[in-house]
């Protein structure tokens, strides 16, 4: 069944939306409903003159629906006016829309800037250009084309890059054994995760790794947080075995707390000492999932956990 937005601004009915529903069969046998099915989009457009009040716009929806278990989800809105470059922060982001004529040559007054400010147009992030602009005392002007979707960014003062910290010299790579038990473990336990695998050799014959998530970082991902690196750690060690006609890795253990949370995006309380592997996407707030699977799936058709992807099971 369908659903629909109502969508108003200052109060004022400007569209109503019909969106179809999404909903999952056989949630029984997949970790997520709907996981990778990015809901059903829709766009509309319009054009009015709002009532104003105190410089302010409003805008609002209101979810309509029949089944009383129905959700439904805003992304975002996007409203295009007619504005006054001026910058906060000596900063400032502005959008040249297509109007339908052809691209003729205009001038943007800039306000707002301490100093002559650098502009470029970023339409194309890629192949960026540099304009040029004149103008004192805060205001400034550019002479360049009008209209296509043209997107510029005016900036007059920049940031200014951390310090880099150094990092102790490090080889992964160049380790000799072919471990069959891999530890990655929080530099806060290094100290225990040691003591667990030499436990281990012992009693159990294992021969066994331990590196902390911070060197792995370091040498699989340039230092960046992310699950991958860890999976393309065990890989290396699991393909280098084969390769050798040694037998590849067994168990792998992830010494300390995680959190879904890993990136600290809603900044709680909580502890995130090893990165866990994420759902890619799901607008099931209780099926979206983290999983430890994604690191054992070591053979080179593997490791794909997309939508509802059971199969990578062991």
């Amino acid at each position: 069944r369908s659903s629909s937005f109502d969508i108003s601004l200052n109060e004022v009915e400007i569209a109503d939306i019909n969106i179809r529903s999404l909903r999952c069969n056989n949630c029984s046998s997949c970790y997520n409903c709907s996981e990778g099915e990015s809901g059903v989009a829709n766009s509309f457009s319009t054009s009015i003159t709002p009532s104003i009040q105190n410089g302010v716009i409003e805008a609002s929806a209101t979810y309509n629906h029949t089944e009383s278990n129905s959700t439904g989800f805003l992304d975002w809105f996007r409203i295009v006016v007619h504005r006054e470059l001026q910058a906060k922060n000596n900063r400032l982001f502005f959008y040249s829309p297509a109007d339908g004529s052809s691209s003729e040559l205009g001038q943007y007054r800039l306000t707002g800037f301490d100093s002559q400010p650098t502009v470029l147009d970023v339409t194309d992030p890629t192949s960026p250009k540099l304009l040029g602009s004149t103008g004192s005392n805060g205001t400034f002007s550019v002479n360049y084309r009008t209209g296509n979707d043209l997107r510029f960014i005016a900036q007059s003062t920049f940031n200014q890059p951390a310090a880099g910290q150094p990092v102790e010299a490090q080889n992964l790579r160049g380790i000799t054994e072919y471990p069959d038990y891999i530890i990655v473990v929080a530099e806060e336990f290094l100290e225990y995760a040691e003591e667990l695998a030499a436990y281990r050799a012992d009693k159990d014959g294992l021969t066994p790794v331990v590196v902390t998530q911070e060197q792995i970082l370091n040498e699989f991902s340039s230092g960046v947080l992310d699950p991958s690196a860890i999976r393309d750690y065990t890989k290396f060690l699991y393909d280098r075995a084969l390769n050798d006609g040694q037998i590849p890795p067994k168990y792998l253990l992830l010494f300390g707390d995680a959190t879904y949370d890993y990136k600290d995006i809603i900044n709680n309380s909580f502890t995130n000492y090893i990165v866990t592997y994420q759902s890619s996407e799901s607008l099931e707030r209780t099926r979206s999932y983290a999983t430890d699977d994604f690191f054992g799936f070591l053979d080179d058709d593997e490791g794909a956990l997309g939508a509802g992807n059971t199969n990578n099971s062991h």
